[in-house]
């Protein structure tokens, strides 16, 4: 069994170039802050890497009322197989 696991940023797929591909199957797009043309992206991004990778939108900074909403958008839309990670990064700094 081989315990590496390989992370790479930024590398072409046939399906784009997503933001970080863990061992040519999850795919993380990541947003931070992203406004709302930057989550319509982000659901269209997702798409498409879903055809062949096992997808997680991951936001930072998102308000919880934004993340919820784009929780229920995918949900509504049939594409709730996409994870919505949901990062504060001030939690970072309170440890």
């Amino acid at each position: 069994m081989d315990d590496d696991i390989e992370v790479e940023l930024r590398r072409k797929t046939s399906r784009g170039i997503p933001d970080i591909l863990i061992d040519d199957q999850l795919v993380l797009e990541l947003k931070v802050e992203p406004k709302k043309t930057e989550r319509d992206r982000l659901i269209g991004q997702c798409c498409d890497y879903s055809v062949k990778y096992m997808v997680w939108a991951v936001v930072i900074d998102m308000p919880d009322d934004k993340v919820e909403k784009l929780r229920d958008l995918l949900d509504r839309k049939d594409l709730n197989y996409i994870d919505v990670i949901a990062v504060d990064s001030a939690d970072e700094d309170e440890e």
